[in-house]
């Protein structure tokens, strides 16, 4: 169908339920600890998208600046009772603190650097629940560190072996951190006073989430890796002295984290040149052969060529013969499947509430340049005798499917060829229009109008001759009211 975009909606996330615990501390009663900007910003922007149904679709439990024992017992609670087709997301924000065996705790408010043992968050500890855990997929992911001293702009003490600590013996785990080995874990530099910046990992993996931009492969889903992909190049990018890491613990297959909000995106496929001279033949019977092959790349399971072959089918459909028309007015019909599940009108009607609510509208026509009628390299629909000719004014008037509704609203048709305005005809009000198979000839003024009666008459048009105006992905045709208000496609 003649506009429709070559992104169709993301895939759904497979089944099962998606929770995430988002666990940030950035204030301790500890003055040895230094208080930190990022996790209570992080943990706001992580949790929203996580939670968006169109892009995580997780049910968020945050904790936030609580004691070790209040963060032990939401750790334990949300892991509790989980099935074993349940994905798991668990997120620590906070200083990472070792004790003298070199044991890694994380810091909760109430944590003391000298009772690490009492009052933190052992490592192991958050080990052993997810051991016991019976869900298969599991994702944790740290912004913390464990360096040697406290540096500007950096958080947690000295560094230990996270592959050592975390590795366990449980099915499906991945563990991402926000640096290596030795490294810092950086918060990003604040804007202004009231905005505190977030860290440069977190900040980068919900920049990806939220855009999609995270989305590396372009399927229409993020998985694991390709959030980690995009965030190491993101923070490589910034300059900061941290490596994001990576740990995969006898997962199977990859990891959903998200649906892109984009979808997936889709090239559609060059159309062979033995395919476009068929369309291009004067003889029926050929195009008529053509026609059948771009059916074949309807149901054919490549969406790239899918989406080449509906749109020269629906070309055909508007310009072409009625035989020929209904040969790919069929295919079209037979594999509405292919489609994107969104509303639509059906094919060769438009959606008369949408019309109705404008007095007046144009009709803008886009020609080329996939389709050539000469050695000359003239576009399809456009002859060699003059804009303002009478042959090209039979051109233009053709025979088009309009819908019965749209008839009586259109004051103009604007032809744009090669992405440019070229023409901008007037179309006489009439009682009635001809028609044939089903088509009608739109009844055009004699001559187009001149660059000042389009701004004198319609001064509201924001079109005029010799405007760049390239077409969408797909889009031979649309409708937009004179008045400029707005822009949309009537079918």
């Amino acid at each position: 169908m003649p506009g429709w975009p070559a992104m169709p909606p993301a895939p759904d996330p497979p089944p099962g339920a998606r929770l995430a615990l988002v666990v940030a501390t950035a204030t301790y009663t500890d003055t040895g600890l230094r208080r930190l900007r990022a996790p209570a910003r992080d943990a706001a922007d992580l949790a929203h998208v996580l939670a968006d149904p169109g892009i995580g679709g997780f049910t968020v439990t945050t904790v936030i600046d609580q004691p070790a024992q209040q963060i032990r017992l939401a750790v334990e609670d949300f892991l509790d009772g989980r099935g074993t087709g349940d994905l798991l997301l668990v997120y620590l924000s906070c200083h990472g603190l070792l004790d003298a065996r070199r044991r890694l705790y994380f810091a909760a408010a109430d944590t003391r650097k000298d009772r690490l043992g009492s009052t933190g968050v052992e490592s192991a500890w958050v080990l052993d629940q997810l051991e016991h855990c019976r869900a298969r997929r599991q994702v944790l992911i740290l912004d913390s560190c464990f360096s040697g001293a406290f540096a500007h702009g950096a958080k947690g003490e000295a560094d230990v072996g996270l592959r050592d600590r975390f590795i366990g013996q449980g099915r499906g785990r991945m563990v991402l951190t926000a640096s290596a080995a030795t490294e810092y874990s950086f918060e990003g530099e604040p804007t202004d006073a009231a905005t505190p910046a977030g860290s440069v990992f977190t900040a980068a993996l919900v920049r990806g989430l939220r855009t999609g931009a995270a989305d590396t492969d372009h399927d229409g889903r993020i998985s694991v890796d390709d959030a980690y992909a995009y965030v190491f190049d993101q923070v490589q990018a910034a300059g900061a002295a941290q490596t994001p890491q990576r740990w995969l613990y006898g997962a199977e297959g990859q990891i959903l984290l998200a649906r892109s909000p984009s979808g997936p995106v889709i090239t559609p496929a060059p159309l062979p040149e033995s395919l476009r001279a068929g369309l291009d033949s004067p003889y029926p019977g050929i195009r008529i052969g053509a026609v059948t092959e771009l059916g074949e790349w309807l149901d054919g399971g490549d969406p790239a060529r899918a989406a080449t072959a509906r749109r020269h089918l629906q070309e055909v459909v508007d310009r072409d013969i009625s035989r020929v028309a209904d040969t790919a007015r069929a295919l079209l019909d037979t594999n509405t499947t292919a489609e994107p599940p969104a509303p639509a009108a059906p094919r060769g009607t438009a959606p008369t509430v949408q019309i109705q609510r404008l007095d007046e509208i144009a009709m803008l026509v886009y020609r080329g340049p996939g389709r050539q009628v000469d050695a000359d390299g003239r576009v399809y629909g456009e002859t060699s005798e003059g804009d303002a000719s009478d042959a090209q004014r039979r051109a233009d008037s053709g025979y088009w499917r309009i819908a019965e509704a749209a008839r009586p609203k259109i004051r103009l048709l604007i032809v744009i060829v090669q992405g440019k305005v070229r023409r901008i005809w007037p179309v006489m009000s009439v009682e009635t229009w001809a028609e044939e198979d089903g088509k009608v000839a739109l009844p055009l003024d004699e001559r187009p109008l001149t660059p000042e009666e389009v701004r004198t008459r319609y001064p509201a048009l924001g079109i005029a001759v010799g405007d760049e105006r390239p077409p969408r992905q797909g889009l031979m045709r649309e409708y937009v009211p004179v008045d400029g208000t707005q822009s949309e496609d009537y079918r």
